[in-house]
């Protein structure tokens, strides 16, 4: 029997400040996001981050938490049930590399109810160590457990066409007809050392204007590419001639992708742009990054100057979103037979 394993980061189990230490605590131990030596991290993580991290985090959590669950379970756990009613032979689930349901016990149960083969989806459409090779790692792991169990994970779908059509779909039913003057793709930032080409290559790119990658032979795996590419196909789609993009969410102190997301809307300020729509592509499903970091404190930044910020929502459970899914399952499955 065939399964879909669809994985996003996670939330917190409430907005506790222990249950949001938990989670910052299994989050940022993971070598993949944290890329140092095991023990500097722990110490880093559990003496110096989470002490200090957890009690302002777990106040920004209450913010977005509606008394039942956090929003990005919510918009999965919907999603699964409407990817399941369009595969009624496949077993779908979801899993969180970092809450709940793991990726160990979405498996685990798969497996139980007679899943031989699984398909995985991070639900990340660009590529990056710090989701994608973790969820792929952690996935590998797990199976090891399952003698008679296979996982393919299934790629990045940045530039697939059927996911294009529904971010353009979504932009174009939020537009706000004449009002707005600008656009803006804000996309997760990353530090330097997580892109594939090198740090010299990488600090080329993140100090000039983009023109394309610079390092042609780590292309397909190059984050920063990935978004510009991502971010054009949609605005064609869409038909907004003029946009721009930036990055959000840097955490720590070493050099991360640029321009930054307070460094660009402000800049469009600046240049006369009085009513701004934003969008963020590097998330399926709204969260705190999305919901507090950009609709909340960006908007309020940029409306501070008497200006208008519109946020476009995730994809979240919407039913182009959930075909797309369905359609790259099948495309995955009648490549791997």
């Amino acid at each position: 029997m065939r399964g879909l394993l669809l994985v996003n980061i996670g939330s917190p189990k409430s907005p506790s400040r222990g249950d949001v230490a938990t989670y910052l605590r299994r989050f940022l131990s993971d070598g993949c996001v944290l890329r140092m030596p095991a023990l500097l991290r722990f110490l880093l993580v559990n003496l110096i981050i989470v002490p200090l991290r957890s009690s302002r985090s777990a106040s920004l959590y209450r913010r977005i938490w509606d008394g039942e669950a956090f929003p990005l379970v919510r918009h999965t756990d919907s999603l699964v049930r409407k990817v399941s009613a369009m595969l009624p032979d496949v077993n779908v689930k979801a899993a969180m590399r970092y809450g709940s349901p793991s990726i160990e016990e979405s498996i685990a149960r798969m497996v139980k109810e007679g899943v031989t083969e699984i398909s995985l989806l991070p639900l990340y459409p660009h590529f990056a160590i710090s989701t994608v090779t973790s969820t792929a790692t952690e996935a590998e792991r797990v199976a090891k457990r399952h003698k008679d169990l296979t996982i393919n994970i299934l790629p990045c779908f940045y530039n697939t066409p059927s996911y294009i059509e529904a971010m353009v779909s979504l932009i174009k039913r939020h537009l706000h007809g004449g009002e707005s003057d600008g656009f803006l793709f804000s996309f997760h930032g990353l530090p330097l050392n997580h892109l594939p080409c090198g740090k010299a290559c990488a600090q080329r790119c993140n100090n000039s204007p983009w023109t394309g990658c610079i390092d042609t032979v780590c292309h397909n795996d190059c984050y920063r590419l990935q978004c510009f590419e991502g971010a054009a196909l949609i605005a064609a789609g869409a038909g907004i001639a003029s946009y721009k993009v930036a990055f959000q969410s840097r955490l720590g102190k070493g050099e991360w992708l640029r321009p930054t997301l307070s460094q660009i809307s402000d800049n469009m300020r600046l240049d006369g742009v009085q009513a701004l729509h934003t969008i963020a592509p590097s998330f399926t499903a709204d969260c705190l990054e999305t919901l507090w970091e950009l609709d909340t404190e960006a908007r309020e930044a940029f409306e501070s100057t008497d200006g208008r910020m519109f946020y476009i929502p995730c994809l979240n459970d919407d039913d182009m979103w959930c075909k797309s899914i369905t359609e790259m399952f099948s495309a995955h499955c009648r490549n791997t037979i």
